[in-house]
């Protein structure tokens, strides 16, 4: 099974930081993106497997980084995790409405992050 490229976007350096390195060492090629901004961009350029993006952030939401990429035929097809403070329950419909694969709530556990992104790419869990 080939390594999964995962984009993670969020404003917050030390929490990205932290998942990037934990799911580095997990064996996952981990890309990463301060804003909405550079997320697009290096969705563009580099293609993931996965998308994990917070949803506030400047210079474009992960809601609206999500909607950007729908309207292209490849990239709309990435699937999407999102990663949130707010537990408003606007934003669970407002995640369904864009097909996102998950919503995982900060705080959160490396473990609960990658339970969601193993379901996604097809791995089979380990035990713990």
């Amino acid at each position: 099974m080939s390594i999964a490229k995962l984009l993670i976007a969020d404003d917050d350096d030390r929490l990205r930081r932290g998942i990037a390195m934990r799911l580095n060492a997990d064996g996952y090629d981990v890309i990463e993106a301060a804003d909405g901004a550079e997320a697009l961009a290096l969705a563009r350029t580099e293609l993931p497997d996965i998308l994990i993006l917070d949803v506030h952030m400047p210079a474009g939401d992960g809601l609206t980084v999500l909607d950007r990429l729908d309207a292209s035929a490849t990239l709309g097809a990435i699937p999407a995790i999102y990663i949130s403070g707010d537990h408003a329950p606007w934003l669970r419909q407002a995640v369904e409405k864009r097909g996102a694969a998950a919503l995982v709530h900060k705080p959160f556990t490396a473990g609960d992050l990658i339970e969601a992104i193993r379901l996604l790419s097809g791995e089979m869990p380990t035990a713990r």
